[in-house]
């Protein structure tokens, strides 16, 4: 693979950088080491519009984020976020990072 720039590192720093890259037609690979083998972890990514989800936009990863997502139901600080029912249609997403590492690095 032939790159202008190579990256250790596939967080949220890193993907922005690979993006923010490409935009100024740079080539690169971001190298996760455990990318592939990353277990389920309890975080998640929750973008707002507006903000993170504009920013990826901008970024052109929005869409690929948006299928390694699954839509959920935000509720009181009380009660745990839930899968979104069938009747509402929210444009708001939760992805676990395991799950992102996974389609957005290289192993190596």
């Amino acid at each position: 693979m032939d790159v202008d720039i190579a990256m250790v590192g596939g967080g949220p720093a890193g993907l922005a950088l690979a993006g923010n890259l490409e935009r100024a037609s740079f080539s690169s690979v971001v190298y996760q080491p455990s990318a592939r083998d990353v277990p389920p972890r309890g975080g998640c990514l929750d973008l707002h519009e507006g903000g993170g989800q504009l920013a990826m936009e901008e970024a052109g990863c929005y869409e690929k984020c948006w299928e390694c997502g699954q839509e959920v139901e935000m509720q009181p600080f009380t009660k745990p976020v839930v899968p979104t029912s069938d009747d509402r249609t929210s444009r708001r997403r939760e992805a676990g990072f395991s799950l992102l590492l996974r389609r957005f690095t290289h192993t190596g």
